[in-house]
């Protein structure tokens, strides 16, 4: 408990999210409208093939979470393990919000897919940087 307290108390999250067009080419390869980069996978090809649309976002708990996670790395590696989780928890959290923050943005109700995010499946994790920038996150 903690553990999450502190999490909590150091935490300054921020989220940034798009909603975009999912289109098709001729091959019925799914892409993104406006998108700088494909979509690289069959996990991710499968998890959008019937989409009309897909909330890109990006959420961060601030550089004194990974400050604090990174210090506990050489000083209590328990302590290390168990902050790092709660931040993990803490930023789900703040994805569900922004799931709420969505719904409300959208005019027609859509049914919401699970969150699917670079390194699931064969959805390689080196494209969290593109999808920042396709934000503009930095």
């Amino acid at each position: 408990m903690k553990c999450a307290i502190e999490i909590i108390a150091i935490s300054h999250y921020k989220y940034i999210y798009k909603i975009v067009d999912v289109l098709r080419d001729i091959n019925g390869d799914v892409y993104l409208k406006d998108q700088p980069f494909p979509l690289l996978g069959e996990s991710i090809q499968h998890h959008l093939k019937d989409a009309e649309k897909c909330v890109v976002m990006a959420a961060a708990l601030g550089i004194e979470v990974e400050k604090r996670i990174n210090y506990y790395s050489k000083t209590d590696l328990t302590k290390n393990f168990i902050l790092d989780s709660c931040g993990t928890q803490l930023v789900e959290e703040v994805c569900d919000y922004i799931e709420t923050v969505v719904r409300e943005d959208l005019e027609t109700p859509y049914f919401f897919t699970f969150r699917y995010s670079p390194g699931y499946g064969d959805y390689p994790i080196t494209v969290q940087n593109q999808l920042v920038q396709f934000l503009d996150g930095y």
